[in-house]
């Protein structure tokens, strides 16, 4: 697995390729642990794109719970999350994950990047889609890059 990510004017990314490692979750947590302790430094919002990957386990998936329950007041600003799957299992589960439990920000499922990307900048002051796929496109592998999405 890998997972890269970044941050541009508004927007905080992630980007998951490939089998995922309690290692890769370990640094996905650690990463968002931080961001939350830098509160000067929050994003309006944020991205994640899973392409070619593998589902979170119910652990990665209980963790992550618990770090939202337990950060409710400091996520409460972000104005939206954009969770993007090319998986139509991945986006389902996102879904239903979505029904059962309260984010205290927006959080969309898209199946491909372009929406999310017009999703993002749409409920952001700052954020521009081109400059979010600019920065995703230098960061992530060709190989490992979703096809045609240009900005």
């Amino acid at each position: 697995m890998s997972i890269w990510r970044g941050h541009t004017t508004g927007c905080l990314w992630f980007y998951f390729h490939g089998d995922l490692t309690e290692a890769d979750w370990d640094a996905y947590m650690e990463h968002l642990e931080l961001h939350t302790r830098l509160e000067g430094a929050l994003t309006e919002t944020s991205m994640i794109i899973s392409y070619r990957s593998g589902s979170p386990t119910p652990t990665m998936r209980r963790r992550v719970a618990d770090f939202m329950r337990d950060r409710q007041a400091v996520l409460a600003h972000l104005k939206g999350n954009a969770m993007v799957a090319d998986s139509a299992v991945a986006r389902g589960t996102l879904i239903a994950v979505n029904w059962l439990f309260k984010k205290p920000f927006d959080e969309r499922v898209f199946p491909e990047p372009r929406a999310a990307l017009r999703w993002v900048e749409e409920i952001s002051e700052v954020a521009r889609a081109d400059e979010i796929w600019r920065e995703i496109a230098r960061a992530v592998p060709a190989g490992a890059l979703w096809p045609d999405v240009g900005s």
